[in-house]
């Protein structure tokens, strides 16, 4: 800051700010006010320059603001935002890891909340909680909101308890039925993606098929594939009953290409994308 214009506590260019605000509209509003009095200048011409002078009236009081006030109005709230969203994170910190998740900041604006991230946009007052950078859920920028948001959304996202052997065995009659619909040899790399929808028969309950209600379709996300195969990694449960499950990596302009690519939280270095799935045998009568 200038020394011409040494720093003021917030709180008074504040009020500054408010008074030169008020100052310059009531400038304006008289302005207005003479103008509009004034229907045809050429029958009131004294009037007429009466109104004139209320708007030159109305820009002295615009340029009377002070650029100074300006600046340290401005610095000043920056860092009153600054400490601000550091008040904000050390309460999310506290009100997640006393519900047992783990915090930890990976960006300015994106938490590791547990197993998910969260997108904060506090300019816009939101958050939007995510599992392999894929949006579950949109919720208030505020601390309880967002653990609460997170919990729901990986709860909803999970479904129950996890099952290894039963996912296994979704993901490996997905492929097949991938393959066999292509005509492709089996052991074939397929794009991860194209599992979605292969996927969709093996995850409806017995009551949906009996009446086949729209309404009850559970959908299949790439975020519950990205969930499964994710918790298939960590399970060290990729292969079972003589066949694996590998994943081929998306790099370069591959991995660009966000459609087409699936981001595994369990990836080395905090995550990655796939682009490819396949199933082999790796011995035994039941691989793919």
């Amino acid at each position: 800051m200038s020394q011409d214009h040494p720093a003021q506590p917030l709180d008074a260019l504040w009020g500054a700010a408010r008074e030169a605000a008020r100052q310059t509209l009531k400038a304006a509003t008289a302005a207005d006010k003479a103008l509009k009095a004034v229907s045809t200048p050429e029958a009131a011409p004294q009037e007429a320059l009466t109104a004139a002078g209320a708007l030159a009236d109305a820009r002295r009081a615009l340029e009377a603001i002070d650029p100074a006030l300006i600046e340290q109005l401005t610095e000043a709230l920056k860092g009153a935002r600054q400490m601000w969203q550091m008040g904000f994170l050390k309460t999310l910190k506290a009100q997640a890891e006393g519900e047992g998740l783990r915090f930890e900041r990976l960006t300015q604006d994106e938490i590791r909340l547990g197993q998910a991230t969260v997108i904060l946009a506090l300019e816009k007052g939101k958050a939007t909680v995510c599992y392999a950078r894929e949006p579950l859920l949109e919720v208030r920028a505020d601390a309880r909101e967002i653990v609460e948001g997170v919990k729901q959304a990986l709860s909803d996202l999970a479904g129950g308890p996890f099952e290894a052997e039963a996912t296994f065995d979704d993901l490996a009659g997905a492929y097949r039925a991938l393959v066999a619909r292509q005509g492709l040899t089996p052991g074939a790399r397929v794009p991860i993606v194209d599992l979605i929808p292969e996927l969709l028969p093996a995850r409806q309950s017995a009551a949906f098929w009996k009446r086949q209600d729209p309404k009850k379709l559970i959908p299949v996300s790439r975020a519950r594939l990205a969930w499964d195969l994710d918790h298939l990694q960590k399970a060290r449960a990729l292969e079972q009953k003589g066949a694996r499950i590998t994943l081929g990596t998306a790099t370069g302009g591959s991995a660009a290409k966000k459609q087409q690519v699936l981001f595994l939280e369990s990836g080395p270095g905090g995550g990655q994308y796939y682009l490819t799935f396949t199933l082999k045998k790796t011995g035994g009568d039941h691989g793919g």
